[in-house]
């Protein structure tokens, strides 16, 4: 082989070596910069009743009415973090999130739409997402039938199952690199915000036996507390809470608002043996005076009409103590309807009177 001819193979092989190293720089960029979807498997835990103080576990979530998550990528490429949205659509968790092959930092709350966009917003606790944040969310309401709870753990998954829960409370940082398409999927930790009230509502049995209540509507209303604003505190922690601090701010001269805890048209008649659970929630510590206004029906024992949209108005017994509510822990509140005498007779209330012989 003469000089020329092996100058001609060297030249090919370093235009080939060329080619190979842009190709591969090429691939690497791509790998980086393509996004996919991501998708959602997300758990909460049940309420800490006081009576019994067990806390509970957390456990797959089941949507029950919410339809939406509110997320937010942190660190976002450019300016600040935008609010975006996972969406149930009656059968799964879908989302328009995209993901690249980097880390984030991920935080929201549920359900999302429970506030207006604008009214949200979110910055880095020290500088850093990676050391947690400082969530706002303006205009929730002091008594409301709506849960609100914030993400409190993270961990990814390429997965859909929620048999596979690693996420791990304090942490939020969230791992794209390394992952294929269609498997970014990440598993969210919720947990609540407010306290809970839990009517337990029944008939004394022998009211019961000569008249039938039908609950027909029943609302919570404060006196005082209107639309408030909460600033919650997130330090990134694993393996702690971390929720460290919630502040609520309400406005001045607000003459309160009611929340509706049931409503039927024709009426739900309640018993003496099973009681009727109806929840609302509030503001931990709430010291405002709060009120329960019951509509309802009364029927005699033969199925008859005595008394139409009664309306009952009972302020909430201040042995309750609800200023030492703390989030995520809920108050039975046992109702008996048990009145001292019957308002008005039915001709049915005589129809079998008894003779007595001397």
């Amino acid at each position: 082989m003469n000089r020329f001819n092996i100058y001609k193979v060297r030249v090919k092989v370093l235009l080939m070596a060329a080619l190979l190293f842009v190709g591969c720089t090429a691939d690497d960029d791509t790998a980086v910069q393509q996004e996919d979807t991501l998708q959602l498997a997300a758990y909460t835990r049940s309420y800490t009743d006081i009576t019994t103080r067990a806390v509970p576990g957390y456990s797959a979530f089941k949507p029950d009415g919410v339809t939406s998550i509110g997320i937010y990528m942190t660190p976002a490429d450019e300016g600040d973090p935008a609010l975006e949205y996972f969406s149930y659509n009656g059968f799964k968790w879908q989302s328009n999130i995209g993901v690249k092959a980097r880390q984030y930092y991920i935080y929201g709350f549920m359900p999302g739409d429970v506030i207006n966009k604008s009214n949200c917003s979110i910055t880095p606790l020290s500088g850093d997402y990676a050391n947690g944040a400082v969530l706002t969310l303006d205009g929730l309401k002091p008594i409301s039938k709506t849960d609100v709870c914030v993400v409190v753990g993270v961990g990814g998954t390429t997965e859909p199952s929620t048999d596979n829960n690693n996420a791990q409370l304090g942490s939020f940082l969230y791992d794209g690199t390394g992952k294929g398409k269609g498997q970014h999927y990440v598993n969210l930790l919720m947990d609540h915000i407010y306290s809970c009230l839990q009517f337990k509502m029944k008939v004394a049995e022998q009211y019961a036996q000569v008249r039938t209540i039908k609950l027909k509507r029943m609302e919570l209303k404060s006196s005082k507390i209107g639309a408030t604003k909460a600033v919650i505190t997130l330090t990134a922690k694993t393996g702690a809470n971390p929720v460290t601090d919630v502040t609520w701010n309400t406005p001045t001269g607000e003459t309160g608002m009611s929340m509706v805890l049931f409503e039927s048209e024709e009426g739900k008649a309640l018993s003496s043996t099973t009681e009727l659970l109806l929840s609302g929630n509030i503001i931990p510590g709430c010291t405002d005076v709060l009120s329960l206004v019951t509509t309802y029906d009364v029927y005699d024992r033969k199925g008859h009409l005595v008394r139409k949209d009664c309306v009952a108005t009972n302020k909430l017994p201040s042995s309750l103590v609800l200023s030492t509510l703390k989030a995520g822990e809920r108050q039975p509140v046992a109702l008996t309807v048990a009145p001292t005498y019957i308002y008005v007779l039915s001709d049915p209330d005589l129809d079998n009177p008894t003779l007595t012989f001397n």
